[in-house]
């Protein structure tokens, strides 16, 4: 009897064990998101090449123009390393399971605000932390861009151009130290930042008139000084703050603003995120600043509930009510071994019940479908996912296949992570295999002992009569 004791004991603890894995797997999908996806993504060359392939398929970008950027750029896109900026989405799983309670229009635009918000925020810190550490190289790109585009009005040849023309690398980082200390001057301006950009310009247009194969670039230059200056100036007028000063976060800003607006509107015309940022470069927002942020979450909701029509919201809610039942029956797949375990505890015979490994086979289905399987998708160089593209790109033709097939040599260098608060169910079942193993192994051990006293009763004590008299 003591030994079934022992055993039985086993089994409670056993119980118990399996009682906090339930809780820590139901845990996992309230405490933390349902799914984050975090993109590093790189600006390497093969970005450029990306960037140019798709350009020159779609006949934005001139062919003269492909063959010299690589050139112009290569101080933005180097060939290997570079910067990285990073992007990231999280999706929370209280929202899905309050979308079973809720028909309330704002709760819809409350939780895409929140979502796209989130994005936006982590995308502006990375870009702005890029361009503030890129700043000498992006200035120096646009200079050349700038006298390669008055070269191409004159016919000249592009490839070469600027270092035959003596503007080389080392000509121009000195001039990128001229501009740079005026834009950090304490009392820095449109104006005084302008004429000094003005001056590097007649600086270059001198420079070329040194060589009788550029003068008619340095002239067409030089006709396009003023125009120049009021473009300088009119941009950087916009970026100043509120006293007139011109400082590099404000420039940060201004440079980074149009881009997202762009790429907020392409979002849109596409219906992927019904977003619509500030157009004017003044008012877009310092997303350190705890208020502006709440500001940008507003100016958002603004926009989604203008844009959210009620087909788009019912479609939606829907969308979040499947999710949120998913999540729900997850939840009742950890509730029944908790309740099980749970009762047991206080059971006197505590049997042993296999409902324990119903969890284990059923209980992370999400943990599979958000991260497990976009892992190994993207596993080895993305080797499934570039397979896959190279399928399209076979079936498309044309530019298009040569835009995918760029797009599939880039995702070779982007690193996506995938993360989900669902991963606590899947330790937990990993852990519920070996509670089932022990609870399997002790309560075996009591149905041996059972059987073997029913087969083997103990043998009565001898009575008084049980010897002769005598004996």
């Amino acid at each position: 009897m003591a030994q079934i004791e022992k055993h039985r004991l086993s089994l409670r603890i056993a119980d118990i064990v399996i009682i906090l894995l339930c809780v820590f797997a139901m845990l996992g999908y309230f405490v933390l998101p349902l799914w984050t996806v975090r993109a590093e993504i790189p600006l390497n060359r093969k970005a450029l090449d990306l960037g140019l392939t798709a350009a020159s398929a779609e006949g934005s970008v001139k062919d003269e123009y492909i063959s010299v950027a690589g050139e112009v750029l290569k101080d933005i896109f180097p060939e290997t390393g570079g910067s990285r900026i990073s992007v990231s989405v999280s999706l929370p799983t209280s929202d899905y399971i309050r979308s079973w309670f809720t028909s309330d229009r704002a709760f819809v635009v409350d939780h895409v605000t929140r979502v796209a918000g989130g994005a936006v925020k982590a995308v502006v810190d990375s870009v702005s932390e890029l361009l503030r550490s890129n700043r000498d190289r992006i200035l120096k790109a646009a200079m050349k861009v700038a006298v390669l585009r008055a070269a191409e009005s004159t016919g000249a040849d592009l490839n070469g151009l600027l270092t035959s023309a003596g503007l080389t690398d080392e000509w121009i980082d000195g001039k990128l130290e001229t501009i740079r200390a005026s834009v950090e001057k304490e009392n820095a301006s449109a104006d005084s930042v302008t004429d000094t950009v003005v001056s590097v310009v007649d600086d270059a247009v001198k420079l070329m008139k040194e060589n009788p194969v550029y003068a008619a670039v340095a002239m067409e230059l030089e006709n396009q000084r003023e125009d120049i200056r009021a473009g300088v100036h009119d941009a950087l007028k916009d970026i100043q703050d509120r006293e007139g000063k011109l400082t590099f976060d404000g420039l940060v800003n201004g440079l980074l603003a149009p881009y997202l607006t762009l790429a907020a509107q392409s979002l849109s015309e596409q219906g992927t995120m019904p977003i619509e940022l500030p157009h004017e470069t003044e008012n877009f927002p310092d997303l350190n600043d705890p208020a502006e942020f709440e500001k940008l979450l507003r100016d958002l909701a603004s926009s989604v509930s203008e844009k959210l029509t009620d087909e788009d919201m019912d479609f939606y809610l829907n969308y979040m009510r499947v999710v949120g039942f998913g999540v729900l029956a997850v939840c009742v797949v950890w509730l029944l071994p908790f309740i099980f375990a749970f009762v047991k505890v206080f059971s006197k015979k505590n049997p042993f019940v296999p409902v324990t490994l119903v969890p284990v086979f059923l209980g992370w289905p999400h943990f599979f479908a958000l991260v497990l399987a976009p892992s190994v998708a993207l596993a080895g160089d993305a080797l499934i996912v570039r397979a896959i593209l190279e399928t399209a790109a076979q079936n498309a033709g044309g530019p298009e296949a040569v835009i995918v097939r760029a797009f599939s040599s880039y995702l070779e260098t982007v690193k996506i992570s995938f993360f989900s608060g669902t991963l606590f169910s899947f330790i937990a079942a990993l852990l519920m295999i070996a509670a089932f193993v022990f609870s399997v192994h002790h309560s075996r051990r009591i149905k041996r002992i059972l059987k073997a006293e029913a087969v083997s009763p103990a043998a009565p004590a001898p009575s008084e009569n049980a010897y002769p008299a005598g004996e």
